[in-house]
């Protein structure tokens, strides 16, 4: 009885020095819990989960990073480095990483209070193995093999007393004042806490059974040393604390933060980093006065502390939380701490990996310093690379509207980049936010805020400075087609698939002297997902348009029309992440043929007769005929693939020409697609077709290009004209056989618009015609459902500047147009 009553006295002694250090700080809490939280970023994958993970394929920036954690104070792999790779001792290492303490000892033999987070609000239910739990507010002072605790409801810290022979966990819905359930009262009304103890000796010895074991919310019960209380923080906030001695508490929180494993590395040399956080871990924890009620807490909001063990269940298999390594390390520092010049203990913060620099702090005030050791072989923190996507920062700050980009403004002037970043602001359609690298780090889950951001976009991306200008007066230079782009083969731009929501810039190469807009093929292929490509000037406002439609897993290609910039190139927004590829087909220029456009008038189509899909590798020659585009040296025509036998492509090209190593279509089994092209002609009026795979093919003429005779062309910026799903033009889903006007204001002997079926509910056609003519018997696209599909067309407008549009199925449909013919 002598023993337990100074036992108590010791630990009381703890409990008041706690409340009273709580009641002093009060209103800086919030101070003293980021410290904790940043305080315990453990090098142990086992105890504490890494940031949030971010998948590489949804990226649109790439952070280069260095260091896992706040950097202040130990770097627990550079601890590690110092001790196996230059033979450093503990005390050397603490002395490095902070200085201005030196190494002082404090009473070994005090003990610890720490807050069980995950009990808060529950009951206090206890068990012993050996049937020997007593508590203080037992009259009879009997043992017991289960207590449990509970709160009378509408009291402040007046509690019931449980107790019965046998090991239960009970629910915390279950009676424990019904004599059937076998629990008998112990006593009630008991204030202001109440203690369960285990047998003297318990709390230092390696018996599991002989320590008290505290029932969990999920059925497990996890094993302590010393005691266990119930008992009130504020007003209505009951909680379950463990009362441990500092030492033994240590061997169970330092295996929580570094692996036991390090004391056999460097042989047997890394035994000496483990010394260093057992240091280190117990000034930190001596530091730590967090409630009225307990010292600490149990998770990485202060310090990560497991107990000794945990089964999942009563009387089942057991995980231990100490390790001899561990109990090694903590055994060969009892009471060391560090201290600073006026004798307090220091708040010895650390952290799992510094990046080769500690932070700077002015609290709790350790100096700054390389850290080579950080860069140990086994540190998987000390340079690291993530994606971030868009939707994670616009999520992060929904203010900013559609994220652009983050521009760091501030580091702390220490190692790569500058240092770690203080402040940054983050850029966005609607608004720009001010943060600090902490509010970066945490937000968007990485490891540190020591880092670089950069695009992971394959070119950079272009600054957009307003609308691009409408140019005219142009005429078309043919070319044979020529592949300038192709993120696959490094052609043009570097090997690489560009990434949703980057734009690819790509070179207009060997253009003639004026040269206002290009004709390019722009196919799609291994994209991972639906989505849409916008071509513009580069330099230029993108619009709100699209020229191709992506299709996840599908090769898509499109034809279009682009203006250049002032050097030349065009931009490639991609809205899905894809393999990009863009064949020339020629140019806009006002030295180019004048064009003259027509209604489609269909020239091939080798479904005739009955006739059999043509054979994969055959040339067919088409030959214009008489009548049909006179004096045309080029002509724009609408080619269709329908039947195909299975996956392949379509190349176009003169007839007297070598084929060229481009395509005008990608076909599918069983699906019809078409695309625009113009097609230079070869000396008999001709141009040819080959196909990689069986399909019927078509070709619909609209227009040709001739040297004088023909209206010049205009281009301009994307402007969209019609959009059924937003009520732009037309209002509400096209439905079959519906004939449907668009007045496009101006009289035009040949109008450019990208045509695009959306939302398609059943496989069918679009066909566009000037209005107040014959529907005519030719289409510009098929679509299918879940399949958008878009297509360029030539199209001369009706007396009044109207257009007519007509679809075999119902869908929604898109009119962007892109340029004009006077």
């Amino acid at each position: 009885m002598q023993w337990r009553l100074k036992y108590r006295a010791l630990r009381g002694r703890v409990l008041m020095g706690a409340a009273l250090l709580a009641t002093t700080a009060a209103g800086g809490g919030s101070t003293l819990a980021h410290a904790s939280e940043v305080g315990n970023e453990s090098a142990n994958p086992s105890a504490v989960a890494e940031g949030a993970s971010i998948a590489a394929n949804e990226g649109v920036l790439v952070v280069d990073g260095r260091g896992n954690g706040h950097g202040i104070g130990l770097s627990q792999y550079g601890a590690l480095g110092y001790a196996i790779d230059d033979g450093w001792t503990a005390e050397q290492i603490l002395a490095h990483y902070y200085g201005g303490t030196t190494a002082a000892t404090v009473d070994a033999s005090q003990w610890i209070t720490v807050r069980l987070n995950a009990l808060d609000e529950q009951q206090t239910a206890v068990i012993h193995s050996r049937g020997q739990a007593t508590t203080a507010a037992d009259p009879l002072a009997r043992q017991w093999g289960s207590i449990v605790v509970r709160e009378v409801p509408g009291t402040v810290g007046n509690y019931r007393v449980w107790g019965r022979l046998d090991q239960v966990c009970p629910a915390a819905a279950i009676n424990l004042d019904d004599p059937l359930n076998g629990w008998t009262l112990i006593a009630e009304d008991v204030t202001p806490r109440v203690e369960i103890d285990a047998p003297a000796g318990s709390e230092t010895g390696s018996d599991l059974d002989a320590m008290l074991a505290v029932c969990e919310t999920n059925g497990g019960v996890r094993t302590y040393r010393g005691s266990i209380y119930a008992m009130n923080g504020t007003v209505g906030e009951n909680r379950t604390v463990n009362e441990a001695p500092l030492e033994q508490y240590l061997r169970s929180v330092v295996a929580a933060e570094v692996s036991a494993s390090w004391a056999n590395l460097g042989g047997g040399r890394g035994i000496e980093a483990l010394r260093a956080q057992a240091v280190a871990a117990r000034s930190y924890a001596l530091t730590q006065n967090r409630y009225s009620f307990a010292k600490t807490c149990d998770t990485q909001a202060c310090q990560v502390y497991n107990g000794a063990a945990r089964r999942p269940g009563i009387g089942l298999a057991v995980t231990r939380y100490e390790f001899p390594e561990i109990d090694m390390a903590v055994g060969a520092t009892p009471g060391l701490v560090r201290k600073t010049a006026s004798g307090a203990v220091a708040n010895t913060m650390f952290s799992s990996s510094s990046g080769g620099w500690t932070a700077p702090s002015t609290s709790p005030g350790f100096p700054a310093v390389q850290d080579l050791g950080d860069d140990t072989a086994s540190n998987p923190h000390h340079r690291w690379t993530v994606n971030v996507s868009a939707v994670a920062v616009q999520t992060a700050w929904p203010q900013i509207g559609t994220f652009e980009r983050i521009a760091v403004t501030g580091r702390n002037g220490l190692g790569e980049w500058g240092g770690r970043v203080t402040t940054a602001t983050i850029i966005g359609s609607s608004a720009d936010v001010k943060v600090s690298g902490d509010d970066i780090r945490r937000a968007l889950g990485l490891r540190s805020n020591w880092f670089s951001v950069r695009s992971l976009c394959p070119t950079e991306q272009p600054v957009d400075s307003g609308a691009a200008p409408t140019l005219g007066g142009l005429g078309y230079v043919a070319v044979s087609p020529t592949r300038v782009v192709d993120t696959r083969n490094a052609i043009g731009v570097p090997r690489v698939a560009v990434p949703g929501g980057c734009t690819l810039v790509a070179e207009m190469p060997n253009r003639p002297s004026g040269a206002a807009a290009a004709v390019v093929t722009i196919t799609t292929t291994k994209s991972r997902e639906n989505g849409f490509v916008t071509a513009y000037p580069c330099g230029t406002k993108r619009p709100n348009t699209s020229a191709i439609q992506v299709l996840a897993g599908v090769d898509v290609p499109g034809t279009t029309i682009v203006p250049l910039s002032a050097d030349g190139r065009i931009c490639l927004y991609t809205h899905a992440t894809s393999d990009v590829i863009v064949d020339l087909l020629g140019w806009l220029a006002p030295s180019g043929a004048t064009l003259r456009s027509a209604v489609p008038n269909r020239i091939l189509d080798s479904r005739s007769a009955g006739a059999q899909p043509r054979p994969a590798g055959t040339v067919t020659r088409v030959v214009l005929p008489d009548g049909v585009a006179p004096g045309a040296a080029s002509v724009a025509v609408n080619l269709t693939a329908t039947q195909a036998g299975g996956g392949g492509y379509v190349t176009a090209y003169p007839c007297d020409a070598t084929r060229p190593e481009t395509s005008v279509l990608n076909v599918r089994r069983s699906v019809d697609v078409a695309n625009r092209s113009f097609m230079p002609l070869g000396a008999d009026r001709s141009f040819c077709l080959w196909n990689s795979v069986t399909t019927h093919l078509i070709v619909d003429i609209d227009g040709w290009f001739v040297s004088t005779g023909g209206a010049s062309m205009g281009v301009q910026p994307g402007s969209r004209a019609v959009d059924t799903r937003s009520n732009i033009g037309l209002n509400g889903l096209f439905q079959p056989g519906v004939v449907r006007t668009i007045d496009l204001g101006d009289r035009s002997s040949g109008l450019f618009i990208q045509v695009t079926a959306v939302d398609a509910t059943a496989s069918g056609y679009v066909t566009v015609y000037p209005c107040a003519t014959n529907v005519p018997d030719t289409s510009v696209l098929n679509s299918s459902p879940g399949r958008n599909v878009a297509n360029l067309v030539l199209m001369p407008t009706d007396a009044e500047g109207r257009l007519c549009l007509v679809t075999s199925m119902p869908t929604h449909l898109l009119v962007d147009v892109v340029g004009r013919a006077a």
